[in-house]
């Protein structure tokens, strides 16, 4: 399913407004029994396809509210960036080309295109330089992610959790932003947590329905992560490995794939912290990034 051209109908539409139906329904049925403070600082580095490394750094803050079995949340990115080259599709970073975007549509495989720096011809009939890369960093206020997680269950022996998920990226920026496509995206899945002693594995899978840049037809399809998580220190921290990847969503580019080792502790109940790093391992995605969250109950 695609959001643009020719395909588009009134699917096309529609498929965020699920997502608000759950929030408003979970806000007027039940009083809220928590809410946390959450955020996210992050820098990722990496030249895809392209003769010229785009860096990146991020700030996502917003609210979690537990509302008895249903979690919903949102938040807001602040976006540091040095080039147009990459968006913010759905809940991750692609080398979209940003205005450019039909220069990476027609890529060849193998190919690295050009962006003005780096001794390349420039992107877009030379326009590489003015349009597509800029050396000075630049601020920019990205697009908000909804996200909604319901627990259909919860238990002490083996499986611990097994969960539904829901997410949304609203597109309040454009193109000419730098961060955004200017389209909906919208994810759904779920997730499965299983234990043995202090040793806990996840498996995590969504399906995300992307929109379409004016360009660039991104393939709509299966993310998937797993990994393992071993308690330390008293069961207040953990370390875990991790192995995120999905369909490939450019046609002309090879799938995501990334692996990740975090740490994190839990000072107290409500307060958490964790901090990692990440791996790229296909074009798609960054070469190296790194982390630090935390979430901070406020009510």
């Amino acid at each position: 399913m695609t959001f643009r051209g020719r395909r588009e109908g009134h699917a096309g539409r529609w498929r965020p407004l699920p997502l608000a139906i759950l929030f408003a329904s979970a806000a007027t049925a039940v009083e809220a029994q928590e809410v946390r403070w959450t955020g996210t600082v992050s820098y990722s580095r990496g030249s895809y396809v392209f003769d010229a490394p785009t860096q990146t750094f991020a700030v996502f803050t917003g609210l979690g509210v537990t509302l008895g079995p249903v979690d919903v949340g949102g938040s807001l990115p602040l976006v540091l960036q040095n080039s147009r080259l990459v968006s913010q599709v759905g809940g991750t970073t692609l080398p979209t080309g940003g205005p450019d975007n039909g220069v990476v549509s027609g890529r060849g495989s193998g190919q690295t295109l050009g962006t003005g720096k780096g001794g390349g011809s420039g992107m877009g009939g030379g326009t590489g330089s003015d349009v597509m890369y800029r050396d000075a960093f630049q601020w920019a206020v990205g697009d908000p992610y909804l996200s909604a997680t319901a627990t259909v269950y919860e238990g002490d022996g083996l499986l611990r959790t097994l969960q539904a998920h829901g997410s949304t990226k609203a597109p309040l920026r454009d193109l000419d932003s730098g961060v955004g496509t200017g389209e909906w995206d919208f994810g759904a899945g779920g997730s499965a947590v299983a234990s043995v002693g202090g040793t806990y594995a996840f498996v995590d899978l969504s399906y995300w329905w992307y929109g379409d840049l004016p360009e660039l037809e991104l393939q709509d399809g299966l993310g998937y992560g797993f990994g393992l998580s071993r308690s330390v220190l008293d069961a207040k921290g953990s370390v875990m490995v991790s192995f995120y990847g999905s369909a490939a969503p450019i046609a002309s580019m090879d799938r995501p794939a990334s692996l990740g080792l975090g740490l994190g502790y839990t000072p107290r109940l409500g307060r958490s912290i964790s901090t990692g790093v990440v791996v790229g391992l296909s074009e798609s995605s960054p070469d190296l990034a790194i982390y630090a969250g935390w979430s901070l109950r406020v009510h």
